[in-house]
């Protein structure tokens, strides 16, 4: 089975190795940077044999070296590529002598590949994570919290602890959020393919990941805000499933009392809330407007009662 795994591999291997027709099919030739299109053969072989003997076999041909792996693979490198080969394939120091009967040791081969693949799936990770920010459910966030802080301006920030993504700190909390996923799952490519998959489609389940587990929303975030010496925070949250959530607190119950009753909004101790899933557009300048008339009509009465 090993055998034939390995002439499947060589007779696919592409122009940068050549094939010597009038060898086993398992015997082929180093040429110029052939170490990209070997090295795929020697990560099979580097599955099935955990080591293999290295000799530097005698050639008819004088300008080249035949390199055996074990009973498995017959390397033909031109003299002129030793170094290349010497350096890039086997990795090693000094002479052919000090070469001969070597182990290798494909460890090092598995581990490439590993990296290579672990590679690919962080990159797409990382162009993943910048198409989340700029698409729903964030991207209404977005549009959320800059209108509220053109309509109410900003105090602070109260987010809690329990939202990965501040919208305050968006850019590094991303940053942050790549790196702790290759801290955590390093080389685990299918862990972090299925994390950008889930990320990438909206699809429930990021608490199972250790990264994720311990919160509540995905992104998020808490504003402080003051108009005219009222209190107010808009509370604005995509949860880890991906639903997106909203509602104003307003420290004024009198105030609260009239938006309940002008207003399609729902109301539950003391907390204002939109009947769907985010308040509609324009939303907080009219709310802005009705929350100063209130207060100018308060104070006629104030005066008129001196």
């Amino acid at each position: 089975m090993f055998n034939s795994v390995v002439n499947d591999i060589v007779k696919n291997v592409n122009k940068n190795l050549e094939v010597e027709e009038t060898t086993t099919s398992s015997d082929i030739t180093y040429l110029p940077s052939g170490f990209t299109t070997l090295k795929p053969m020697l990560v099979t072989l580097s599955r099935m044999e955990k080591s293999l003997k290295i000799k530097v076999l005698d050639s008819k041909n004088k300008n080249e070296y035949v390199v055996q792996f074990g009973d498995k693979l017959n390397v033909r490198v031109p003299a002129n590529l030793w170094e290349e080969f010497r350096s890039k394939v086997l990795n090693v120091k000094g002479s052919i002598r000090s070469i001969q009967g070597m182990e290798f040791f494909g460890s090092n081969f598995l581990k490439e590949a590993s990296e290579d693949k672990a590679g690919s799936a962080y990159a797409e990770l990382k162009a993943v994570l910048v198409k989340l920010l700029n698409k729903a459910p964030i991207s209404y966030m977005n549009q959320s919290v800059v209108s509220w802080v053109y309509s109410f301006g900003k105090v602070r920030y109260e987010t809690p602890s329990d939202v990965l993504l501040k919208w305050e700190t968006l850019q590094p909390d991303t940053s942050r959020l790549l790196e702790r996923l290759r801290a955590s799952y390093k080389d685990d490519s299918g862990s972090i393919e299925m994390i950008a998959d889930m990320l990438n489609f909206s699809k429930p389940g990021l608490n199972a990941f250790e990264v994720f587990k311990n919160y509540d929303f995905l992104s998020g975030t808490v504003i402080r805000s003051n108009l005219n010496g009222v209190n107010m925070s808009l509370d604005t949250m995509v949860d880890m499933s991906f639903n997106r959530s909203e509602s104003i607190r307003i420290d004024d119950q009198n105030i609260v009392d009239e938006i309940e009753a002008d207003y399609e909004v729902g109301v539950a101790r003391g907390i204002i809330y939109p009947k769907d899933k985010s308040f509609p557009a324009g939303f907080y300048g009219r709310l802005k407007k009705h929350i100063l008339d209130i207060m100018d009509r308060k104070e006629d009465t104030a005066k008129e009662l001196i």
